[in-house]
């Protein structure tokens, strides 16, 4: 999956390689047009890492707080659905 939000690619951007554990690909575009609001960036998954070309690298605390977000949402969903089979019952 490669999602482009800029006509060109600029040789000269950031590259960054993030294990995608826990990354909810929704929020990440979300956070990627938060960060770059004119679009000047591009992601792709494969492999289980997301590459990110961006004109600076994402922070630590980014990447960080997007982890967690993710984390976030997939502990809500298995509590959900733990709440749904046990109220089923």
């Amino acid at each position: 999956m490669t999602h482009y939000r800029s006509p060109s690619t600029k040789l000269e951007w950031s590259v960054q390689v993030l294990n995608d554990a826990y990354i909810d690909s929704k929020r990440l575009w979300e956070m990627m047009d938060e960060l770059f609001p004119r679009g000047d960036y591009k992601a792709r998954h494969k492999d289980n890492r997301w590459m990110i070309q961006a004109p600076r690298k994402l922070t630590d605390a980014s990447a960080l707080s997007e982890q967690l977000i993710g984390r976030l949402t997939l502990l809500k969903d298995e509590i959900e659905s733990i709440y749904q089979e046990s109220s089923s019952v």
